[in-house]
């Protein structure tokens, strides 16, 4: 069976506050880290079989430890995890998922989170950082050329 790669970047704002981070493709881990580091460039392989795929990028472990606070108790950093690019096949397919600057809205990242407990658990647009414990989900067809020039 051939597959594709699909590549992405990785930043974390605070690594002395590690979040636990997983990639999983069709809920299989592809990738999974304990976040000690600025950068992460990812790359991983998905089935070129002819079936739409799910891939999640998943962020647990945030507790209110993980925010930084002034002399008056106001947060003034929290750490998180930024989607920073993301490729398939080679083509670089950042703007068609991220809400900010898809033109075609059925194909954003779906973020589903519940503000770490502190709000009813709500799904929305992902705009490429996840600062609450949660899934960001895609889903992607194959053929995948097929689904790149459908989609561009």
């Amino acid at each position: 069976m051939s597959e594709f790669t699909v590549t992405c970047t990785l930043e974390v704002n605070i690594p002395t506050k590690p979040l636990l981070f997983k990639i999983t493709v069709d809920d299989k881990d592809v990738f999974f880290v304990n976040t000690s580091e600025t950068t992460y460039n990812i790359a991983f392989d998905v089935p070129e079989d002819g079936n739409d795929h799910s891939i999640k990028f998943i962020m647990a472990g945030k507790t209110d430890d993980h925010a930084e606070t002034d002399d008056n108790n106001d947060v003034i950093d929290s750490a998180q995890v930024e989607i920073k690019h993301i490729s398939i096949a080679g083509v670089d397919i950042t703007g068609l998922l991220m809400y900010e600057t898809s033109k075609t809205p059925s194909l954003f990242i779906e973020y589903t989170h519940d503000g770490n407990g502190y709000d009813n658990k709500v799904t929305v647009p992902f705009s490429s950082v996840m600062g609450y414990n949660g899934v960001a989900e895609f889903k992607i067809s194959s053929p995948v050329h097929l689904w790149v020039l459908e989609h561009m």
